[in-house]
């Protein structure tokens, strides 16, 4: 099956969207209202499809690159002109390649979610400052069929071309892998030209021509098929364009890249590059091979590496094993040791595993009745009964055990925008966590500039640019694509879950034919099937009158032992309430508006949007949660420098966090988010919010004095108090209100 070609016509053809995506400022279909759990155990207690993983891993070598000066990061923003926002593909060739045995097609674009990537040298040119670049036509691009598939056939193949440009002899060709070596590094050595492959074929005109104006696909079948040599090959072409076009075409998608290896001509030499991960995606092309004569014997394992659970309470622990070959995985032989006790056995699979996927495999259903930490570990020695040849054939999961669990306080850090009009459902959903529980859920809004049409004036990107671990808007952005998430509004449910902020759980329609709210859901589903294994306490107050460090003291007490290691960590999130500004940029832009009239905006509604639809499409706000600094927000820093972890002691730590913000309004509007997280899983254990100010805590004075109901007291500074203080206090009530009493 061709899985990538369904890909680029789903996305490109797509109508109304209901979520936006910031990297293009491009609008993209979100229909299915995804939610991604980054655990499959975690996946399957919350009654989630299984967790997503990357199975598009790709097996050929890191090679080094020529293009040393290359300012990588600046291609994305350069480039944003030749992204095409609409087109549909259509294929012309499909006769042409009709094989002669049954074909696994093969290609690195293998995910749907992505975008077409049109470019040429003078992009190239402009993106890496490399003015050498600028106005070379002569192209020649490649991608490598790894070793994996020694043996197979290649049949015929097929890449994307645009209709619009010139592709002057246009020439297919196949060559062993090869590579080239300087006192630098390693280099692919892919044939200078096509006369120099083992097969070429060229490409009739009358093809090219019937791609119209649009993108469309040429299929080419060899004249004779090649057989894949024992270390890979190169699959190519070769075409003369024309200065200033865009004929390379690509699919750029935010997994690992590694299908595009390109000819430039530098100094009178010509010199190839693999562009992987310089934000250029892979070529198109994807290959038929007839793989009857290939060797299936190679997986690779991997493991969820923590997972919570309560003594005595059954637990599957999946592992994740990935077909490096070229068939599909039907059975595994495997060694499955559990504190050190090793048992052998085999295993049909229910669900074989596609060639280049990857499966996920429950073991176990074990129960442990000692708490602390646990292995379950599996090797997979043979794979359709042939000894498994890949190095890494085993992994590794670890189980906390609990007799007791911490009372969990979630984070739900959403990605928003004031640009993105489908962002008031985030605003909303963040509002009824907050009134369904309290301090219970820490809610932050990681506002983002999605381009220079996409301006958030709230923007955290910027921080710090000498620490990437002080950058939250890139850090937020990076875990959300670790989880396999996308889209705004987005949001990171204790960094364990990727959802729509709004729908949560809910991923279908109701009998109005609206997406209930489903935020509170996810949120408790969490909570029972998260056990936290850690209490984090906070206390924090400006060191100065001008406001300029916050002094921070931290506690964390474990309810486990863990000796020979201390995998957590702490980050620490300021932000925001009551942020306001003047012009465009500061307002909501709200597809909602019934002056907008956005077909998508019907599925929402509901009760509590209702508001929006009344509203104008652009809506003055008052801006909460907003974050506006943050340090070491991945949690990377240790809390304490012990090595290991005894039960029931409380480990406490001090430290300052000066102020660098330049978005910050008004610093008694301030609080200050301190979170614990597992470096290994790099999910949230526990978190904890300390009111800077008044304001931030949103208080009302009141002309009576607080009931019995006190559910917490501060100072006029935000710190918590255990008890009543002489002067002015702050209190909460039971009943959510926060009021000033005067005590005596």
């Amino acid at each position: 099956m061709r899985k990538l070609l369904l890909g680029i016509a789903a996305v490109l053809i797509a109508g109304s969207a209901s979520a936006q995506k910031p990297n293009f400022g491009k609008v993209v279909a979100n229909p299915a209202k995804k939610v991604v759990a980054k655990s499959t155990a975690l996946s399957k207690a919350l009654g989630l499809d299984d967790a997503k993983v990357a199975n598009n891993k790709q097996q050929q070598k890191k090679m080094n690159t020529h293009l040393q000066w290359a300012n990588a990061a600046q291609l994305s923003s350069n480039m944003k002109s030749v992204q095409m926002p609409s087109a549909a593909t259509t294929r012309h060739n499909v006769a042409s390649v009709a094989a002669d045995a049954p074909l696994t097609w093969w290609g690195y674009t293998v995910s749907s979610a992505g975008q077409v990537f049109p470019f040429g040298f003078d992009d190239l040119a402009s993106a890496f400052n490399a003015t050498f670049l600028q106005g070379q036509t002569k192209y020649n691009l490649a991608c490598v069929i790894p070793a994996n598939y020694a043996k197979a056939k290649i049949d015929s193949v097929e890449f994307v071309i645009k209709g619009t440009e010139q592709y002057k002899d246009l020439t297919v060709w196949v060559a062993p892998f090869s590579t080239v070596s300087d006192e630098k590094g390693e280099y692919y050595n892919p044939p200078v030209s096509a006369d120099e492959a083992a097969v070429k074929v060229v490409v009739p005109a009358a093809d090219i021509t019937a791609v119209g104006t649009g993108f469309g696909w040429i299929g080419v079948k060899l004249p004779t098929s090649f057989v894949v040599p024992e270390d890979g090959c190169f699959v190519g072409y070769s075409f003369e364009s024309t200065s200033g076009a865009t004929p390379v075409i690509t699919w750029y998608t935010d997994d690992e890249e590694g299908g595009c290896i390109m000819q430039y001509e530098y100094q009178g030499d010509r010199y190839f590059d693999s562009f992987s991960g310089m934000g250029v995606g892979n070529l198109t092309t994807i290959v038929g091979m007839d793989v009857t004569d290939c060797d299936a014997n190679s997986a690779s394992v991997g493991a969820d590496p923590e997972q919570t659970v309560m003594i005595n309470e059954p637990a599957d622990y999946y592992f994740y094993v990935y077909n490096n070959g070229a068939k599909a995985i039907t059975n595994i032989d495997y060694t499955l040791t559990t504190d050190g006790e090793a048992i052998d056995a085999h295993l049909d699979l229910v669900n074989v595993i596609a060639p280049l996927s990857m499966g996920v495999i429950p073991l176990s259903g074990k129960a442990f009745d000692t708490d602390g930490v646990h292995t379950i570990e599996l090797v997979v020695n043979k794979v359709n009964g042939n000894d498994n040849i890949a190095t890494d054939n085993s992994a590794t999961n670890s189980a906390i055990v609990l007799e007791k669990a911490a009372e969990r306080v979630s984070v739900v850090e959403e990605m928003t925008g004031t640009w993105c009009g489908w962002c008031p459902r985030g605003h909303v959903a963040l509002e009824n966590m907050k009134k369904t529980f309290g301090d219970k859920v820490i809610t932050l809004a990681s506002h983002f500039t999605g381009g220079t049409n996409a301006v958030d004036p709230m923007n955290c990107y910027l921080y710090d640019q000498n620490d990437p671990f002080g950058n939250y808007g890139v850090v937020a952005d990076q875990i959300s694509q670790y989880l396999g998430g996308g889209g705004f509004p987005g949001a990171i449910f204790d960094r364990m879950i990727w959802a729509d902020p709004y729908n949560g759980m809910n991923n279908q329609l109701n009998e109005k034919g609206t997406v209930d709210y489903g935020g509170d859901d996810l949120i408790n589903a969490m909570r029972l099937a998260i056990p936290s294994e850690a209490e984090l306490e906070l206390a924090a107050s400006w060191e100065d009158d001008a406001k300029t460090t916050i002094k921070v003291d931290l506690s964390t007490t474990f309810n486990y032992d863990r000796f020979g290691e201390n995998p957590y960590g702490v980050g620490f999130i300021l932000s925001e309430n009551g942020m306001k500004g003047a012009g465009t940029s500061w307002m909501q832009l709200n597809y909602y508006s019934n002056s907008y009239g956005n077909a998508g905006a019907v599925y929402f509604k509901n009760a509590d949007m209702l508001s929006w639809f009344d509203a104008e499409v652009f809506v003055p706000m008052s801006y909460n949660n907003v974050v506006v600094q943050a340090w070491r927000p991945l949690g990377d820093a240790l809390f304490t420098n012990e090595e290991e972890i005894v039960k029931g002691q409380t480990y406490t730590s001090t430290v300052s966090l000066p102020i660098s913000s330049d978005i910050i309004q008004d610093k008694d509007m301030l609080s200050l988010t301190a979170i614990l997280v597992n470096l290994n899983s790099l999910g949230i254990v526990n978190a904890t919010q300390v009111h800077l100010g008044a304001g931030a805590a949103g208080i009302t004075d009141v002309q009576k004095d607080a009931n019995s109901n006190v559910v917490e007291r501060y100072n006029l500074n935000g710190m918590r108090m255990n008890a009543p203080q002489k002067g002015l206090n702050i209190v909460r009530l039971a009943d959510g209100r926060c009021v000033k009493v005067a005590v005596k």
